[in-house]
Formats: C-alpha cells, sequence, structure tokens
C-alpha cells in the first residue's frame, strides 16, 4: 500500500474522530446547559417559596406586637375612624411611633423583595390601608417633619391599592360613629 493512501486514510479517520468527538461535546454542552435551566428555575422556585414562607411568618409574628396598640386606638377613637392627634398623650404617640416602625419595617422588606407583597396583601392588605388612613394625621405631622418617615409604608400602601385597581384618594372619608362601635 502507498504512503500516501495511509496518510489520507489516517487524516480521514482522525477527521471523523475529531467530528465525532465534537458531536459529543456540543452535546455535553447543550446537556449541561439544560441541567444549568433547571437547576435555575428550582433555585428560583425555592427562593419564592422561601421568600413567601418567611413573609407569613413575619407577618404573624408583628401581629402580636400591633394588635394590642391597634386594639387601645380603635378603643378611643372607633374602629376606621381617623386618629385625633390633639386627644393623643404621650404614651398613645409612642404606641403609634412602635406600630408605625413595626409597619414600617415590613414595608422596607416588602420594597426590597425580601417579602412578598402577594402574600403581605392577601394575608393583611385591608388591614394596612386602614391603618393608613386612620393614623394619615400622625404620619402627615410626621413627614413633614422628616419627609422620609413612613414613606416605605406609604409605598407598600400604594402597590396594595394598586393590585387590588383602588385610586389613592379613596378611602379617606369615615363612616358615621353609630357604624363602628365597639362592643363592651
Amino acid at each position: 500500500m502507498d504512503e500516501s493512501i495511509i496518510l489520507v486514510t489516517a487524516s480521514v479517520v482522525g477527521a471523523a474522530v475529531n467530528f465525532g468527538l465534537l458531536v459529543v461535546v456540543w452535546r455535553q454542552l447543550l446537556l449541561n446547559s439544560e441541567q444549568v435551566r433547571i437547576m435555575r428555575e428550582s433555585y428560583i422556585a425555592d427562593h419564592e417559596r422561601r421568600k413567601k414562607q418567611s413573609t407569613i411568618e413575619y407577618v404573624n409574628s408583628i401581629r402580636e406586637k400591633y394588635r394590642p396598640i391597634v386594639g387601645r386606638l380603635e378603643e378611643k377613637f372607633g374602629i376606621n375612624h381617623v386618629i385625633n392627634l390633639s386627644e393623643i398623650d404621650e404614651n398613645e404617640r409612642r404606641n403609634i411611633r412602635e406600630l408605625l416602625s413595626i409597619i414600617e419595617h415590613m414595608a422596607v422588606g416588602v420594597e426590597t423583595e425580601v417579602y412578598d407583597i402577594d402574600i403581605v396583601d392577601r394575608m393583611s392588605g385591608s388591614y394596612f390601608l386602614r391603618m393608613q388612613r386612620i393614623l394619615d394625621p400622625y404620619i402627615s405631622v410626621s413627614q413633614s417633619r422628616s419627609p422620609n418617615n413612613y414613606v416605605e409604608f406609604d409605598r407598600m400602601c400604594d402597590r396594595i391599592r394598586a393590585k387590588r385597581k383602588i385610586p389613592n384618594n379613596v378611602g379617606k372619608l369615615t363612616l358615621p360613629a353609630e357604624a363602628h362601635r365597639v362592643p363592651a
């Protein structure tokens, strides 16, 4: 056999082997790419589940802190009535600051996407909208002194209203006192 035929045959076989290896490597890259995509989707799904779980846990934990404060305010001013700042003593102001601080911290978590706005809305959205309306005089005075006070709470409430398709100016009126009497 001629040496040139052997060299050509070896080159062809070498090229075929290289092409076959290239196909195997290409297929492996495609499989790896698919595995990375599946891992990424799993990671995102797990992250979202954990975010929802931590939101539920946090909302439940802060409820225990703010319920007594809200209860005292509702006893004094009635349910759904805007507070009257002239009737609030220093102890009540401290309680309101504590309540707003608790909600503001959660709102920061919502705005930074640590907590899930959908879960917050479903668990306590109406409550937070009501609290914003009831505490509006206190929030307004506080923001007139320092414009950054409670802005995260305002943003969170705006997002809840947007999700519910509620205009931002709705809910500023109070109902008659008879409709909100707290049972003895």
